[in-house]
């Protein structure tokens, strides 16, 4: 199958060709034209020349004549002048045979300039279709591409099935990723989330006046923690440890819990996205 721009180029050099034969139809047919005068003037002056040869002879047979020559003498000159008739007509059919064939050759090659101007004027036509034919490929080819960049933006970005995880709630923390050859099978990997939850406690005499949803300062966070909720002392007799460092930094930036917590205390969550939490035990 000719491609849109093979068909354009093709009928460019069609038209070439034809602008080619044109210009050497013209050279043709000025050179006829010149053979045809030259045939014209040719035979005009062959033909005046036999003229003047039947007239010569003609005025020597009148002289004879009149001067009361013999009977062969006036025979001789009617054949010398029949015989120059004979030849001027011969020198007139030759001269019209070669401006005949000048004229013949001169046709022929107005007939082959004209032919070349159709040729050309169909070329042109044909450059012009297969022009046409592939603007409307490209702009067919640019609607396509721009159809497939609207598809691609609203397809957004797009990866295998088999690198995908979902997560029942975003955002998360991803916190170790098991490397992978070919083996099969165990966690791949391990997700945080990225809400931090503090849990602390409060004396007996201040949990009456905690609520849940109460802003709570944070040394470690320069954002706003909540309280999010007051649970019951755990029941255990056992003490509880202090709380270790609640995040990444230096100690003297981290928030920790007061020594020496009784478990006899109420429990309160603290929430907060400013902190980090590398581990939490009591």
């Amino acid at each position: 199958m000719i491609s849109a721009g093979d068909s354009v180029a093709s009928a460019q050099n069609t038209l070439d060709s034809a602008h080619a034969a044109y210009d050497q139809a013209q050279g043709a047919w000025q050179a006829s034209q010149s053979s045809l005068v030259l045939a014209v003037n040719v035979a005009n002056a062959n033909d005046q020349a036999a003229v003047a040869a039947v007239n010569s002879k003609q005025a020597a047979l009148n002289a004879l004549q009149a001067a009361g020559a013999t009977p062969a003498e006036i025979s001789a000159a009617e054949a010398e002048l029949a015989l120059a008739r004979a030849s001027a007509e011969a020198t007139r059919l030759t001269g019209d045979h070669d401006v005949a064939a000048a004229e013949a050759a001169g046709s022929a090659a107005a007939a082959e300039v004209t032919k070349s101007l159709r040729d050309i004027r169909a070329a042109e036509a044909a450059l012009g279709n297969a022009s046409a034919a592939l603007n409307v490929r490209q702009r067919q080819a640019s609607s396509v591409a721009s159809d497939l960049s609207i598809a691609k933006l609203q397809a957004g970005v797009q990866v295998p099935a088999d690198e995908l995880i979902f997560v029942s709630n975003a955002p998360v923390r991803v916190s170790e990723v098991q490397p992978r050859n070919e083996q099969t099978g165990g966690p791949l990997i391990t997700v945080t989330n990225a809400s931090v939850a503090v849990d602390g406690s409060l004396r007996l005499e201040e949990a009456a006046l905690a609520k849940a949803g109460m802003p709570v300062p944070t040394i470690a966070s320069t954002s706003t923690s909540r309280l999010l909720s007051i649970s019951r002392p755990p029941p255990s007799s056992a003490p509880l440890s202090a709380l270790p460092s609640l995040c990444s930094r230096p100690a003297a930036a981290c928030w920790r819990s007061p020594l020496a917590l009784s478990h006899s205390l109420p429990m309160a969550r603290l929430v907060s996205s400013g902190m980090k939490v590398e581990s939490l035990r009591l």
